[in-house]
């Protein structure tokens, strides 16, 4: 069985070395794929 993983893109506080992070563990494996998610019908965030 495949399985992707989608990056956390809403999170508040979210910087580019976290996502960095993210990307190298899920590359490392058993993801299959990585995935950045679009949002199309729910609100940002409130930003803390």
């Amino acid at each position: 069985m495949k399985i992707g993983m989608n990056l956390p893109v809403m999170v508040p506080g979210l910087d580019r070395a976290t996502v960095l992070a993210w990307c190298r563990r899920i590359d490392a494996g058993p993801f299959s794929t990585l995935a950045v998610g679009e949002r199309i019908t729910f609100p940002t965030p409130k930003r803390w």
